[in-house]
């Protein structure tokens, strides 16, 4: 029995030292009490290495600063889901997503459980997918700007030019058909510019992020005949031209969705700090989260899963919330610049 037992042992530690990431073991004070051979290539320490040393001497002074909070929760008996970008010893900069699960016993807390997962590459993948949304909007943008729009642009000035043909040889029921075409070929005209100045902000570069969302939750309340409110705090600046663009996206996306999935009347949109903490807040009154199908499980939308890279790329959280209006809460909250 007891050699069945140590091959059973030795055979679930195989199993542990070939999943791809990091499975440990911490004690209340912070000892390493396991830790699967993955430790090696992340920390550089071996297993005998790893035996008892104290998390602040793996980590490093930085590292254990950032995560102190979330050792601590995983101590107060706190699961805990975060971030982090990590230095291997090889100089290669790799992203991890990290769990830390409290072990209680005897109602105390003993220690706690790390798991540690590498998702450079898909954070990789969802930055590329951005980019590649990026680059295909733009290009619509330019299109539709520089080549359609000129194109129904020049139908309307010829319109025009035989309406006043008509017009002076007396045919004013054929005039009338001019003027209507170059009256409809100018709205088309104004449509493509609303439509090119979403796929391309140009008041982001311009004026800055706030400019742009209130020029968006104009256009769609002029355009949608809806109320869109946009507000924000006095100490709101952002700067980082990447951060301005991802932020207004998340918003063209929710506010996509809440129109064509929640049948939206009323949204709300404010960006505010508080905290250190800047939060982005998409409120509607639609159908809310539990009859929105593209926001559950498999059926998710492509919509929401580039918000989610968005947000991702951003290092903030993206959340579905029930909203005060009674529909669909989108909240984004990250750190402050």
């Amino acid at each position: 029995m007891r050699d069945s037992l140590r091959h059973s042992t030795n055979f679930i530690n195989a199993i542990i030292d070939h999943i791809p990431g990091l499975i440990g073991y911490w004690s209340n004070d912070l000892r390493s009490v396991f830790a699967n051979k993955e430790y090696e290539k992340w920390f550089g320490k071996t297993q005998e290495q790893m035996r008892d040393i104290h998390l602040r001497d793996l980590l490093g002074d930085e590292l254990f600063k950032s995560n102190e909070p979330h050792i601590r929760a995983a101590l107060n008996g706190e699961v805990q889901e975060f971030e982090r970008s990590i230095v291997l010893p090889s100089g290669e900069r790799r992203e991890a997503l990290a769990h830390y699960i409290p072990h209680r016993e005897d109602e105390k807390i003993q220690g706690f459980f790390v798991l540690l997962i590498d998702i450079t590459e898909r954070k990789r993948l969802g930055k590329a997918m951005i980019d590649m949304e990026e680059v295909h909007k733009r290009s619509i943008g330019r299109e539709l700007h520089d080549s359609l729009g000129q194109q129904i642009a020049a139908i309307s000035y010829q319109a025009t030019a035989l309406e006043n043909k008509l017009h002076a040889a007396g045919s004013l029921d054929n005039a009338k058909i001019a003027a209507s075409i170059s009256s409809q070929a100018n709205s088309a005209v104004m449509q493509c510019k609303q439509i090119a100045q979403g796929l391309i902000p140009f008041e982001i570069e311009s004026s800055g992020v706030i400019h742009a969302l209130q020029s968006f939750a104009y256009g769609i309340e002029s355009t949608y005949e809806i109320e869109c409110n946009f507000s924000y705090t006095d100490d709101i600046a952002v700067e980082d031209a990447n951060i301005s663009l991802n932020l207004y996206r998340i918003v063209q996306e929710a506010v996509h969705n809440a129109l064509h999935h929640g049948g939206a009347q009323s949204l709300d949109i404010s960006l505010s700090t508080s905290t250190g903490t800047l939060c982005l807040s998409i409120c509607d009154d639609g159908c809310g989260i539990s009859n929105a199908p593209q926001t559950q499980g498999p059926h998710k939308g492509l919509g929401l899963k580039l918000m989610e890279h968005r947000a991702e790329q951003l290092g903030a959280t993206l959340e579905l919330l029930p909203s005060p209006k009674g529909g669909l809460e989108v909240r984004v909250e990250m750190k402050a610049a």
